[in-house]
């Protein structure tokens, strides 16, 4: 299917079907489960999605991790990915594939806004002892990415995306 601008789901709390978007060649936004209710992005959902540069992912419920699956935003325009959940996604790591960007995505190309939280402290601790960027494990990436913290309200400076309120 063809889908261009900004796809906003706030409601969103499951993509199960592998490629659910795949491809989708002018969307450049994604906002998912800013409601907070999100649980999983199922494997290769927005894979082939070359023009999507920004992606808000919601929250899940209290006590529930969030559960990306392999090649789910593997693409080469990924910039900016904020963060909106107090802890980290659990990522459905595969070998040569990546939740974010592809092989061929540079060191610091992409960035990672997260909540300063305690679940985040680990990674945000790691980013000020190395400049800024993490391992390509902490968000299941090719290389190195950077991440700046936020304080939930996600904002692209290039407008595509305009201001994203949590509404949790």
């Amino acid at each position: 299917w063809q889908a261009t601008g900004t796809l906003d789901l706030p409601s969103l709390q499951n993509v199960t079907v592998s490629n659910a978007f795949k491809g989708a060649s002018n969307m450049g936004a994604v906002l998912l489960g800013t409601k907070g209710g999100l649980l999983e992005i199922g494997e290769q959902s927005f894979q082939g999605c070359n023009s999507l540069s920004n992606i808000v992912i919601g929250a899940s419920p209290s006590g529930v991790a969030l559960k990306l699956g392999p090649n789910v935003f593997a693409g080469t325009g990924v910039k900016r990915v904020w963060f909106n959940g107090d802890k980290p996604p659990v990522f459905g790591v595969v070998p040569n594939a990546y939740t974010f960007g592809t092989s061929a995505t540079a060191e610091g190309a992409i960035t990672f806004y997260v909540r300063d939280t305690p679940g985040w402290a680990e990674i945000l601790a790691e980013a000020d002892a190395n400049g800024g960027l993490v391992a390509a494990s902490r968000f299941d990436t090719a290389k190195r990415q950077r991440v700046v913290r936020f304080d939930g309200v996600a904002y692209d400076p290039e407008g595509e995306i305009g201001r994203i309120f949590d509404e949790r």
